[in-house]
């Protein structure tokens, strides 16, 4: 299966020797014993594996513009990497997650892509973290320019 090859070249690049996978290939990334990026085999019949993880508890307050914020960075793309931001009813967290359609990409395709992903989580779970989602904190341009694709 691509996918556990594409794994495999991972695990290596990272210096990981003696990694388990799923049987579907898929696998867990454990990122400063706090982050877990979740990477697994796409259901349906397109294809492909999908990368996602948690950013953060779902605030309290005002979540409407919570989720218009949620929406719009879905929409422009740039905070997000070209993720997709939302929300994981089961564990009331904020999720983002990614879906690629070519499991047999090349290595240094899904390294770079990865490192996207990591960066777009790095600064939703900042944000998160600091009580800003939904409270207008973040002007328009930083948030464009949070992500450098």
């Amino acid at each position: 299966m691509a996918l556990a090859n594409l794994m495999k070249d991972l695990a290596a690049a990272i210096g990981l020797d003696n990694i388990a996978f799923g049987a579907d290939g898929g696998g867990q990334l454990v990122i400063d014993d706090d982050v877990v990026v979740d990477i697994r085999v796409a259901s349906g019949q397109e294809g492909g594996f999908v990368v996602s993880a948690l950013v953060g508890p779902i605030p309290l307050d005002n979540r409407e513009a919570v989720y218009g914020e949620l929406l719009e960075a879905n929409l422009v793309g740039d905070a997000t990497g070209g993720a997709a931001l939302a929300i994981d009813p089961t564990r009331s967290q904020i999720a983002l997650r990614r879906r690629f359609s070519d499991d047999s990409m090349a290595f240094s395709v899904l390294d770079r892509e990865l490192s996207i992903f990591v960066e777009a989580l790095s600064y939703w779970r900042r944000r998160c973290a600091n009580g800003e989602i939904g409270k207008g904190t973040e002007d328009d341009s930083s948030s464009a320019d949070a992500i450098k694709t």
